[in-house]
């Protein structure tokens, strides 16, 4: 009789376990208005060496722009080392961008229009051992590197004083990519020099995010839409939609950004949008001619561009399903879906998290994602398994998505993590989103004494 009362006593208790299992469902509603997301966007340019007050930088924030475009004019020093006031005032650059809540795409140049001196071959070797140091110690800050250092406006064309080749071309990048961490990437303004350099190979999935130089090697037009040759980034080895297939296919995983300088009927909404899938572009000149944004205001297509530039995450939906396994340790099941509505998925490494605030604590869970391989167009489902600390048992927690950079020192700094684009989801004091406000997390069981 005592065998068959504890068989009872145990058939409900597992039926109350079975009972405790329940869906928290939460749908999310979409939001269009546009967002000071890092990363990516519209950007500013600056002379990176002149930046003495913060506040125009502050300003761009209220424009939603997250980026500057840092020149650093090296023309005083064609023939010579950098000096030490030099390289304080790029080091003063960084300290200000960082101030701001924003990050840089850094250029060195020696000249401004053709025809004029630049530097040696070693002269720009010696240069970029000097910038290493900052580039490293600053590369939180650092959204990529352009390759830089030939030509007019670093556009790596009418070298003056040096030899136009393919092996020189080569010695400057891989000399630039040993100079800054092997996280970050450097981009060139024609693609003709990656497949010169790399020997026509293109970048493989397999070969994504590695330390190979091919996947670190990325593109800025800095004559977008200009004309069927885009002011000549595009050679005649290609025709102009091959080349964009080209290079669409390497930025899955590095970035492209661009430049308009004029108008044409290549930038025209419908164009200026399937160009700028197909290269999944991260960034854009904030700049543009008054006839453009005019014209892409009439269209009405500002606005999504503007929202589609770089990555554009929207949560879907979120389920949390409790469970208690046989050693009585309580967990839920997390499924959250979202999309990327964006040009581009983010380049540079970007950890995902779970966030469980209960109790006056938070507890912090990795998420086994990279926001990377977020791609546009597919849907992304996030599968974890929650466990809940006991100090949570019986309240009710606050869930959380968060997004913060890979930094140490911006990890805590709301201004750059990824803000997702719902409404009623965002903590601008956490830089987190908000899954769901109230999780039911049920109580210990009861133990029941059966003797």
């Amino acid at each position: 009789m005592a065998i068959h009362k504890r068989r009872v006593l145990g058939m409900m208790l597992m039926g109350l376990a079975a009972c405790a299992a329940a869906d928290q469902k939460v749908l999310f509603e979409e939001m269009h208005e546009r967002l000071a997301n890092p990363e990516r966007g519209f950007y500013q340019s600056f002379v990176f060496t002149e930046i003495a007050d913060i506040r125009p930088l502050e300003d761009l924030r209220d424009e939603y722009v997250t980026l500057i475009y840092g020149k650093i004019p090296a023309n005083d020093f064609r023939d010579k080392d950098l000096s030490r006031e030099f390289l304080n005032k790029i080091e003063w650059g960084f300290y200000r961008t960082r101030q701001a809540g924003l990050k840089v795409i850094l250029c060195v140049s020696y000249s401004d229009k053709i025809g004029d001196p630049d530097a040696s071959l070693d002269t720009i070797l010696r240069h970029i051992d000097q910038l290493k140091p900052l580039l490293h110690e600053n590369a939180d800050v650092l959204l990529a590197a352009e390759a830089g250092f030939i030509g007019p406006d670093g556009q790596w064309r009418h070298w003056q004083n040096g030899e136009e080749t393919t092996d020189n071309y080569k010695r400057i990048l891989m000399r630039l990519l040993g100079a800054i961490p092997q996280d970050r990437m450097v981009v060139l303004a024609r693609p003709q020099y990656k497949r010169d350099i790399f020997l026509a190979r293109t970048l493989t999935d397999k070969q994504a995010f590695s330390d190979a130089p091919i996947a670190r090697v990325g593109y800025y037009n800095k004559t977008f839409l200009s004309g069927p040759d885009d002011g000549g980034v595009y050679t005649d080895q290609m025709p102009r939609w091959a080349w964009i297939d080209h290079i669409g296919a390497e930025t899955r995983f590095v970035p492209f950004g661009a430049r308009v300088i004029r108008r044409d009927v290549l930038n025209d909404c419908h164009n200026t949008f399937d160009e700028m899938e197909r290269l999944h572009c991260s960034w854009l000149n904030w700049d543009c001619p008054a006839d453009i944004r005019r014209h892409w205001q009439k269209g009405g297509c500002l606005d999504s561009i503007e929202r589609r530039l770089g990555y554009c995450f929207v949560l879907r939906s979120m389920t949390a399903t409790d469970n208690i396994s046989p050693d009585d340790t309580l967990s839920f099941d997390i499924q959250i879906r979202l999309d990327n509505v964006g040009f581009a998925a983010p380049f540079n490494p970007r950890p995902a998290q779970l966030l469980l605030r209960c109790g006056g604590r938070v507890y912090t869970q990795p998420l086994d994602e990279d926001p990377r391989l977020w791609l546009p167009g597919k849907p992304i489902v996030i599968q974890t398994n929650l466990k809940i600390p006991d100090e949570c048992l019986g309240r009710t927690g606050r869930l959380e998505l968060c997004l913060p950079d890979a930094a140490h020192s911006l990890q805590d700094n709301p201004r750059y993590a990824i803000r997702c684009a719902n409404t009623n989801v965002w903590d601008e004091t956490t830089g987190s989103n908000i899954l769901i406000r109230q999780l039911e997390i049920p109580g210990p069981r009861v133990q029941i004494n059966t003797k």
